[in-house]
This record gives C-alpha cells, sequence and structure tokens, in this order.
C-alpha cells in the first residue's frame, strides 16, 4: 500500500488562529478570510471596511529527513489587510496598523504542536502601494516550515 501524506494547512491554522483572537474580533468591521469577493470592498460602506486575506504565495519541498518518513515542506503564507474608511472620521493607515500589529503579536507567540508545523519566520512586512486617509493596504509575509509525514496505510 502506498504511504498518506499528512500536511499541515497553514491557511486554515493561520485563520483560525486570528478569527478566535478576543482583540481582532472587537474591531469594528474586521472580517478574517480566506477567500474574499473581488467586489467586496467596492461595495461595501466604507465605514468600518476592514478586511483580512490569508493566501498562499508559493510552495516548496526543502528536503526528505529521517530515512524518507518525513519530508521537510517549505511554504510562504501572505496576510494582506485591507482598509477603507470616511474621510475626516478614521486614518486608514492607523486603522491597518492597528490590525497587522495584532497580527503580529499573535503569530509571534502561536505554536501548532502535533499538527506537522515547525516553525513559521515574517519575511516581508509592507505597504505595497503609500496608503491615504481613506485606504490602506498592508502586506505581511511569513515562511512557514512544516515536516509532512509518511504514515503506512493498512
Amino acid at each position: 500500500m502506498s504511504p498518506e501524506l499528512l500536511q499541515f494547512d497553514a491557511i486554515d491554522a493561520f485563520h483560525e488562529l486570528l478569527s478566535k483572537d478576543h482583540i481582532l474580533e472587537d474591531i469594528k468591521g474586521l472580517s478574517i478570510h480566506k477567500v474574499i469577493e473581488e467586489t467586496v470592498m467596492g461595495t461595501t460602506e466604507p465605514a468600518g471596511n476592514r478586511r483580512v486575506l490569508i493566501s498562499k504565495d508559493g510552495e516548496a519541498v526543502a528536503e526528505a529527513v529521517i530515512g524518507g518518513t518525513m519530508i521537510l515542506y517549505r511554504e510562504r503564507i501572505q496576510i494582506e489587510t485591507y482598509v477603507k474608511t470616511v474621510k475626516g472620521e478614521a486614518n486608514a493607515r492607523d486603522a491597518a496598523k492597528e490590525i497587522w500589529q495584532r497580527i503580529r503579536t499573535v503569530l509571534s507567540d502561536a505554536e501548532w504542536l502535533n499538527k506537522g508545523w515547525l516553525s513559521h519566520t515574517e519575511v516581508f512586512e509592507g505597504w505595497p502601494s503609500p496608503p491615504t486617509s481613506t485606504e490602506a493596504v498592508h502586506r505581511l509575509t511569513y515562511e512557514v516550515l512544516s515536516g509532512i509525514e509518511a504514515i503506512e496505510e493498512g
């Protein structure tokens, strides 16, 4: 029989962790997604329109270890924060900064023991375009190292 591969799902783990954070939950208008509709930012009212999108930005097999029973797997997870505000009420850059700083704090303390996760490292933080007072997009990218374990079936 062929072996079954058990792989850590970083996107699901990041989504679950961030969705359950009590401080992020209290931010008015914030929603955390693995998939976001293209029209959601354009059609939603600006007041309180805050979105976090978690996606995969690349993946690669790092190396086989332990006699081929485990494969080290490296992937990049991108976390984008989108904020749209009403002019004169809230500054979008400041609102985005509050969100991504909390995300960074939550992830710095995160552990996924016994799930295949080995480590994660922040590899990029920045604004892909200059933020304005009413719209801001911020990006955090993490490199996640996990172990895929080959389990013999039967």
